[in-house]
């Protein structure tokens, strides 16, 4: 259920027109391999920036590159707690 609610939260997140498909693509596999921590192991896996050390998103390089996928720190911040507000209104 969290990972259908997941997918089309993703779907509605707004795109950084600055960014790539290859760009956009690790953006979203990023936000959805949060979801998938966040399904198995609570909200605690929202906790910026220690999750973003953690396979499988450290996967997608240091954190200042993931940072960058979202176009900077607080439209990373505001990703997460968009995702976080969206699930808990489910």
């Amino acid at each position: 259920c969290i990972r259908l609610i997941g997918r089309a939260i993703l779907a509605r997140l707004p795109a950084n027109h600055s960014q790539g498909n290859n760009s956009r693509y690790l953006r979203d596999g990023t936000l959805e391999e949060l979801l998938e921590k966040y399904a198995e192991h609570g909200d605690a896996q929202f906790a910026l920036p220690d999750v973003l050390r953690i396979p499988p998103i450290s996967n997608h390089g240091q954190i200042a590159e993931i940072v960058s996928l979202f176009g900077g720190v607080e439209q990373l911040r505001s990703a997460v707690t968009e995702l976080q507000n969206e699930l808990y209104a489910a």
